[in-house]
């Protein structure tokens, strides 16, 4: 993907930060008032660190699928499949769209979030901004506290789709059960020795470079990861739409 201009509007490049030709460290930059996101901090992170178009918008299938990569060092098979297959979903094959065309309903988002309000009745598009309510009461389920496990996401969303009278088809029901995987897979330190106790955050840097896969032979020394994500972690994934 080309380099593009952290934008916060029309006007211009973003006084805040350089190019991300000039940006190599890809900081982070909240949206602006005129910038698209999505419901999905995935994306949102990606274009909050300059991996996706500042502002959202003019994105194709191939730009996700780059950001996905570079950002998150996904495979190239997983971020072809995630991406182009989102574009299916979205009815928006061989077109480029805005982070917010995810939000419409039914599409790729659905009910029962775990960090979002569902869209009201007559809506064609849900909210994008996460909800304080359901960001509590995921961390909430937390075992002790300090970290969120597998068994606490999967007790969460146990919880959430409670409250409903009917289950979520089987699409969508896929979906909910893997969105918090990324997070689950890339936020629990195993490059942090201290973490097991301090629940410290690593660098963007140390997070690209403990998700590249091992290609040696003998067995890895590397400490082995946590049981679960920090929570600290977690709410600057979810309420900032940022990398730790």
């Amino acid at each position: 993907m080309s380099p593009q201009p952290i934008r916060h509007d029309k006007s211009g490049t973003c006084p805040m930060g350089p190019t991300l030709a000039e940006n190599i460290t890809y900081a982070f930059y909240p949206a602006g008032p005129t910038d698209s996101r999505s419901p999905c901090p995935a994306l949102n992170t990606l274009a909050n660190h300059g991996f996706l178009p500042h502002d959202g918008k003019q994105i194709s299938a191939h730009m996700v699928a780059r950001g996905l990569q570079d950002g998150f060092n996904c495979s190239s098979e997983l971020a072809h499949f995630l991406s182009y297959g989102g574009f299916l979903l979205l009815g928006q094959y061989g077109r480029t769209i805005c982070l917010a065309d995810l939000a419409r309903h039914n599409r790729i988002e659905h009910n029962a979030s775990l960090a979002h309000d569902d869209a009201g009745p007559r809506d064609e598009y849900a909210p994008t901004t996460p909800s304080e309510h359901h960001l509590r009461e995921l961390l909430a389920e937390s075992h002790d506290g300090r970290i969120m496990t597998t068994e606490d996401v999967a007790r969460a969303r146990l919880h959430r789709e409670a409250a409903y009278p009917e289950a979520l088809d089987a699409l969508h029901a896929v979906i909910a059960r893997g969105e918090m995987a990324i997070a689950l897979n890339l936020f629990n330190n195993p490059e942090l020795p201290s973490a097991q106790a301090e629940h410290e955050l690593p660098s963007i840097s140390r997070l690209l470079e403990k998700l590249r896969p091992c290609t040696l032979a003998t067995p890895s020394t590397a400490p082995q990861p946590l049981p679960g994500v920090p929570l600290q972690s977690l709410q600057s994934w979810l309420r900032d739409e940022r990398l730790p």
